[in-house]
């Protein structure tokens, strides 16, 4: 059989609750040949059930038994089986959009220079209600530059070239969590990224997601994993690269840098704004310490970057309608921050930031 258009990697982990539905909805997909890899990493509900039915039925179908290690590994695992050129990424507790591969392979055909292509989301709750939009940037500069402090897309909506997928070596499994970011940023070195402007995906949000539950964790591990691009980007030893977990972290960084881990602390704080944690009372707690430390002489080259995380941390508060804490934190970042808080209200008007 001829080689598929797009490879469509779908791990699961004791997703019974949504996954038909996410199948579903990439099944439907019209306009181009795609095969679906679906990836049991370890369940022990239903899941098994769900994928050997849809299995018997749909021959574009292809079940692998993952070995309970991981995102990071299970999508391994599905790119070295995977025969087509693009590599569509899904959840499966979210919806795709009917025509979302069709748009995104037809726009990486007219596109050659992009690599990666994410889309904008709809999220939705457990009943698939729409509560809004996720917006990332769009265009190829204000996504580079976004993506030196953030995560500018949105992970189950991209869609990657194989080539320089391999060329990379996928996914590294010591930034589960934050595995997403650290592929961006190696990418980043070797091909454009870009979202497109309209939204594809329906984005489920809940309280079971790893996301919600290890909120921190992924934060620090973003933080990590940008410390890593930087320590690339100049030219020195990433301290990561032949490690196979990020235990012990702290005294390799201190050995390079003695102000490094005020800057792991203040990347995490800013990563924390990005993934909701900040809104829970053990993100917030950490937040607000990490502003208070910010403010201090030594830490000025942070000010900027902290200040950026407070704007967005307001923001979240907002869209969330916890007024009064929102009025409460623009008087107390003001007080710590003044100009620079003027300066990160002008840096995020200038870029479209995940809400």
């Amino acid at each position: 059989m001829a080689s598929p258009t797009v490879s469509v990697l779908l791990p699961v982990r004791n997703g019974e609750r949504f996954l038909a539905q996410a199948l579903d909805s990439v099944i439907a997909q019209q306009g181009i040949d795609f095969e679906i890899i679906a990836i049991d990493d370890g369940s022990n509900d239903a899941t098994p059930s769900v994928l050997a039915k849809y299995t018997a039925l749909h021959s574009g179908l292809l079940v692998v038994t993952g070995e309970g290690r991981g995102l990071s590994h299970a999508l391994n695992l599905g790119l070295a089986l995977a025969g087509g050129r693009y590599i569509a990424r899904m959840d499966a507790d979210d919806i795709a959009l009917p025509g979302r591969l069709a748009a995104q392979c037809a726009y990486l055909d007219r596109h050659p220079e992009i690599g990666v292509l994410g889309t904008q989301a709809w999220r939705i709750d457990v009943d698939g209600v729409r509560q809004g939009r996720i917006r990332v940037p769009i265009g190829q500069r204000r996504v580079r530059a976004g993506l030196m402090i953030s995560s500018v897309l949105i992970h189950p909506t991209v869609m990657m070239r194989r080539e320089p997928l391999l060329a990379v070596g996928g996914y590294r499994p010591l930034f589960d969590g934050a595995e997403d970011y650290d592929l961006w940023l190696r990418l980043s070195a070797i091909t454009e990224l870009d979202n497109l402007a309209q939204p594809w995906l329906l984005c489920r949000r809940h309280d079971n997601q790893v996301s919600t539950r290890f909120a921190l964790r992924q934060a620090r591990r973003s933080a990590l994993a940008l410390i890593s691009d930087q320590l690339r980007q100049a030219g020195e030893t990433d301290p990561f690269a032949s490690r196979q977990n990020l235990g012990g972290w702290r005294p390799i960084l201190e050995g390079s840098d003695s102000a490094m881990i005020a800057r792991v602390r203040a990347l995490t704080a800013a990563a924390l704004v990005d993934n909701g944690g900040s809104l829970r009372p053990r993100g917030s707690a950490y937040f607000r310490a990490i502003c208070k430390a910010a403010n201090r002489p030594h830490n000025h080259p942070l000010t900027r970057r902290i200040a950026l995380a407070c704007v967005r941390h307001q923001l979240r508060l907002l869209r969330v309608r916890r007024w009064r804490e929102a009025l409460a934190c623009l008087f107390q970042h003001w007080a710590h921050f003044h100009l620079q808080l003027l300066q990160a209200y002008f840096a995020h008007a200038r870029v479209l930031w995940r809400s």
